[in-house]
C-alpha cells in the first residue's frame, strides 16, 4: 500500500494546486483515510500551500462537537488570512456574544463571510466527517444534514478547495449529491486496497 499511498498523495497534491480543477475531493473508506488526510495536510503545509484542517473524532468531545469544528476552522482561517481575521474580529465587535448565537448565524458570520474575503487559495481538510455531533443532539444524519450544506456553500466561493474524508455512509453519499458538478473524483480507499490485493496474488 505504500506505493499506492504515495500515488494518492501525489494525485491529491496535483488536485490541490490546480486552480482550474474541481474544488471538492471526497476520500471514502472504512479505515486508513485519517492517516492519509494527516499526511496530505502535512505535505501541503511543507509545500507552502495554505491549509486549514480539522480531524474529527467521536472519542473526544472537543473534536466531534459541530460548534467546536466551526470555531476551530474560524480560528485557523484567522491565523493564516488577514482578511478573514478582520472579518471575524468585526463580527465579534458587532456582537461579543456571537459564540452563543444559533448554529446558522455562527456559520455565516464566523465561516462563510470570512471565506468570501479570501484573496489566496486555501485547502480545507476535514477528516472523519461521519463522526461529528453537537450539543443540541444532532448526531449522525441530523448533524450531517447541517454541515454538508455549509461545505457545499463554502465550495462555491471560488478560492476554497475541500478535501473530505468519511466512511461511506448512506447519509453522506446522499448529502454529496450537490457536489456532483464540482466533485473531481470520489476516491474509494477500499476499492484501491482490493485492487492492490488482487494485483499481488
Amino acid at each position: 500500500m505504500q506505493g499506492t499511498r504515495e500515488e494518492l498523495l501525489n494525485e491529491f497534491t496535483t488536485w490541490a494546486t490546480d486552480p482550474a480543477g474541481p474544488c471538492v475531493l471526497w476520500l471514502s473508506g472504512l479505515a486508513g483515510t485519517g492517516n492519509i488526510a494527516q499526511s496530505f495536510a502535512t505535505r501541503l503545509a511543507e509545500a507552502g500551500i495554505i491549509v486549514v484542517s480539522f480531524f474529527i473524532s467521536r472519542h473526544a468531545h472537543h473534536r466531534s462537537d459541530l460548534y467546536g469544528i466551526i470555531h476551530t476552522l474560524a480560528f485557523e482561517l484567522a491565523r493564516v488570512h488577514d482578511a478573514a481575521r478582520a472579518s471575524i474580529l468585526q463580527a465579534f465587535e458587532r456582537d461579543p456574544r456571537i459564540h452563543e448565537l444559533n448554529l446558522d448565524r455562527q456559520v455565516d458570520q464566523l465561516l462563510l463571510q470570512p471565506l468570501q474575503r479570501l484573496q489566496a487559495s486555501t485547502v480545507i481538510v476535514l477528516d472523519a466527517l461521519d463522526e461529528c455531533d453537537n450539543p443540541e443532539g444532532l448526531v449522525g444524519d441530523g448533524c450531517l444534514a447541517k454541515i454538508i450544506p455549509v461545505l457545499n456553500e463554502s465550495a462555491s466561493l471560488g478560492k476554497i478547495k475541500l478535501f473530505l474524508t468519511s466512511r461511506p455512509l448512506r447519509a453522506i453519499c446522499a448529502g454529496m449529491q450537490p457536489f456532483k458538478d464540482r466533485l473531481g473524483r470520489e476516491v474509494k480507499l477500499h476499492d484501491i486496497q482490493q485492487r492492490m490485493t488482487f494485483a499481488h496474488t
